[in-house]
């Protein structure tokens, strides 16, 4: 979860109705609700209605709308002014609210996966009593609402182009989902390997027999753990898990309400969508690390759960060998006391210096970036100066004595 900051304190809108439309998205949930379940089979169910609100204001409410924003901003950095009627502003908001309840969709399961506790400062949707692991329904409620709010709220062929962005948003992050379950699937599949060698070993008792099962048991380890957690592979991860539905897909949409294609010069901006996603990502790693009463608004199990996230791959670029074997053995350990040894060990080797260093270092290769993007690229250098801006804010109140 991205730090609570205003971004509407950060952007300049060219028009009031944007800034108004901004201004008035937390309300505008009800409205969106009576015009998408207009069958009478929906309409007449109360229940539903309420079921969809309370689990959108609990779990997008709580947070600020980074996603929802940036889909509005870009809509009126494309849009000309036929465009801002009443029609489109209603349908810009449909969009707005898509891409927050996509989000809640991921947060609710990952929440579920994680077992975490918190988010946003509130107990996670599926902690709250009476819910329990009706939570696995309710994600793919609003993941079906969502279908149902372009459909009755946006016409086509403008639908059925933004459905399937949600769709490819989606089977982005499924496929990053399967790529870890088929890696959690080969690692039990060595883990029990490696067991039928250990029971080789204990029955031949013989030194030869003893050093090829620690020689196996070791470069398991090395291998099956940290061999891909580099900085390489983080970003190819993050292409796919956050990149896409965090900056390219809002674009996209607002791309698709304007009637606009997705022509060459868009394809110019496309490396600074990614990049931006990255560095979201990298910013909320960071985040989640630091004390949830300072900054993080999400009860953080990265640790716990062996995430490659920003952090471990910051460490084992930077940390001496005592500091590696260290981690390795407490990595993924969900003891208490393991993860503390952790969470000392990025202090050690000031994580949070490091953590600088390199943000500054982002920062400056994407303004050369859209410095050098074209002067007909789609958005143009101003709207990606102006969401970088933004993106400055999140982590400035990040300091090592906050850890």
């Amino acid at each position: 979860m991205l730090a609570r900051k205003i971004m509407t304190n950060k952007l300049n809108f060219q028009s009031p109705k944007i800034k108004n439309a901004i201004e008035s998205f937390p309300n505008y949930l009800p409205r969106i609700v009576e015009t998408t379940l207009i069958e009478k089979k929906y309409a007449d169910i109360k229940l539903l209605k309420e079921r969809v609100i309370n689990i959108a204001e609990h779990e997008t409410l709580a947070r600020e709308p980074i996603q929802g924003n940036l889909t509005i901003f870009a809509f009126d950095a494309l849009a000309d002014s036929t465009d801002l009627n009443e029609k489109k502003l209603h349908q810009i908001q449909v969009l707005a609210w898509g891409v927050e309840l996509l989000q809640t969709y991921y947060n609710i399961g990952d929440d579920i996966e994680d077992n975490a506790k918190t988010r946003s400062g509130k107990l996670c949707w599926h902690q709250l009593p009476g819910v329990g692991l009706m939570a696995i329904n309710d994600a793919d409620l609003i993941r079906s609402f969502i279908y149902e709010m372009v459909k009755n709220n946006i016409e086509e062929p403008i639908s059925y182009t933004v459905q399937n962005y949600f769709n490819e948003s989606e089977f982005m992050k499924r496929r990053e989902e399967k790529r870890r379950e088929e890696k959690r699937r080969e690692e039990k599949r060595r883990e029990e390997k490696r067991r039928e060698e250990k029971r080789r070993e204990e029955k031949r008792r013989t030194y030869f027999a003893l050093n090829i099962g620690q020689l196996m048991d070791i470069s398991l380890t090395r291998s099956n753990d940290y061999e891909q957690f580099t900085i390489e592979y983080y970003n190819l991860l993050n292409y796919f898990k956050s990149a896409f539905y965090t900056v390219k897909l809002p674009i996209l949409l607002a791309f698709s309400l304007c009637n606009l294609k997705s022509t060459k010069a868009y394809m110019h901006a496309d490396k600074v969508c990614s990049d931006l996603g990255i560095l979201l990502q990298m910013q909320n790693d960071v985040m989640d690390y630091v004390d949830s009463k300072s900054v993080s608004l999400k009860t953080s199990s990265d640790i716990q759960n062996r995430k490659c996230s920003w952090p471990a791959v910051a460490f084992l670029e930077n940390c001496n060998n005592s500091q590696r074997k260290e981690f390795e053995s407490c990595y993924g350990q969900s003891e208490p006391d393991k993860v503390e040894r952790v969470r000392r060990l990025y202090k050690e080797i000031d994580i949070i210096k490091i953590y600088r260093k390199h943000e500054q270092k982002r920062y400056e290769s994407m303004m050369e970036q859209i410095e050098q993007l074209p002067v007909d690229s789609i958005p143009s250098k101003e709207f990606f100066l102006k969401i970088l801006n933004v993106l400055r804010h999140y982590t400035e109140d990040i300091s090592p004595s906050k850890c």
